[in-house]
């Protein structure tokens, strides 16, 4: 390989995808607006939803609400339930029409008045979260009513209520809240890293290969001075600048949201701070490194086997879940209690690897592994991208 000659290319190629709208569009366009777009408006959705059927009244069909007059003043008189008596309550449900079916036995009262049990059933729909939620609401009005019996039975026979509870707990956080702040946000960055490491240099990738092929420029530029393998390590530079800048620019998002709502990243912990040395700076760096290294390398494999863009893009889309998958498979894992072989996964032991740089807590072991797999990942990739390149079967077909 000639240096000057992957220069060349590099520079050439790197011109080219900066005039291209579709590369700025998915460099620093899309991450820019989608990434505070997804912090701050889908949680602030979610919490307004959760919030709205907390406090919205209950509209629950009672059958046999004569079996027990005390219950059903006792839910009314709560304010969160509306009691309605229907001909069809099931149908009712299903249609909508009320939240929850309320199903009193026929002896109800007589039991409880013996100091039994009495029997309630609770019908609710679980495809529908209004009816869930109402479902947990009455479960717990139910609860309580049990309570108010059970303080009335033990005080008719002289009964202390406080006999019932032998023990007493109090439970203390010892994290201070920017600690807990700081796990949500290790658990969200390398999952967006990672999709923009990804999503960035796609179109990079399938303009410099399958585009050229598509344009017939391909087969020109192959027959000048420059080597295959100058040609690849070009163009593989190009993907993977273009990658990194798409990574970066999702984090600039993600602290625009910070700066909008700065709840959506603490993730209602009450505070947010990393915990990121100068040490751990600089493995985090290195770790977008080579993610971005192993990504570019895929890329530029499946750009130079499809045979157009069109065809390029239906085998890069895909990598998305890629991604994705092991991104939701290690959210909330503790990255020093998984197994170490997870570090020899690439993707994975990236992502692993980040979390640790960004609570300040790296293990160099973890670290080595990661690059290691990482950079022969990498390179098993590049070298398949550069023997492609020396199938002109394969690289020309049509």
């Amino acid at each position: 390989m000639n240096l000057r000659h992957a220069w060349i290319v590099f520079s050439t190629d790197l011109t080219n995808t900066l005039r291209d709208r579709r590369t700025w569009l998915a460099m620093v366009v899309i991450p820019l607006l989608l990434v505070p777009l997804m912090l701050v408006m889908m949680p602030t959705a979610l919490e307004s939803e959760q919030r709205r059927l907390a406090q919205a009244r209950l509209h629950v069909a009672v059958v046999g609400a004569h079996h027990a007059p005390d219950l059903t003043a006792y839910l009314a008189d709560s304010g969160e339930v509306a009691l309605l008596e229907l001909p069809e309550p099931e149908e009712a449900l299903r249609d909508g029409a009320v939240t929850v079916v309320l199903h009193i036995g026929p002896d109800f009262d007589a039991r409880v008045a013996r100091g039994e049990s009495g029997t309630l059933r609770l019908v609710y729909d679980g495809s529908r979260p209004a009816s869930e939620v109402g479902r947990a609401r009455l479960e717990r009005l139910v609860a309580a009513y049990a309570q108010t019996q059970v303080a009335a039975r033990l005080a008719q026979r002289g009964i202390d209520p406080a006999l019932l509870v032998p023990v007493q707990t109090e439970v203390r956080d010892a994290a201070p809240p920017e600690r807990a702040g700081a796990y949500f946000l290790a658990s969200l960055l390398p999952i967006i890293l990672a999709v923009w490491a990804a999503l960035g240099g796609m179109y990079a990738a399938i303009d410099g290969v399958a585009g050229e092929k598509e344009r017939g420029t391909l087969e020109p530029l192959l027959a000048t001075a420059p080597s295959r393998a100058s040609f690849v390590a070009g163009k593989y530079l190009v993907v993977v600048l273009t990658s990194v800048v798409a990574a970066a620019i999702a984090l600039v998002g993600m602290y625009l949201a910070y700066l909008i709502k700065p709840e959506a990243l603490a993730g209602g912990a009450g505070g947010l701070r990393l915990f990121l040395t100068g040490e751990g700076a600089l493995v985090a760096l290195a770790t977008a490194l080579l993610l971005a290294a192993f990504f570019a390398a895929v890329e530029l494999a499946l750009s130079a086997f499809a045979r157009s863009f069109r065809e390029a893009q239906s085998y890069l889309s895909p990598l998305t879940i890629v991604v994705v998958i092991p991104g939701l498979l290690t959210q909330f894992s503790d990255p020093h209690a998984v197994a170490p072989w997870m570090y020899a996964i690439p993707v994975v032991n990236s992502l692993l690897v980040f979390k640790e740089a960004l609570l300040g807590a790296v293990d160099f072991g973890h670290v080595a592994l990661m690059a290691v797999s990482s950079l022969a990942a990498a390179a098993v990739a590049l070298r398949f991208t550069l023997w492609l390149f020396h199938q002109e079967s394969v690289l020309f077909r049509t």
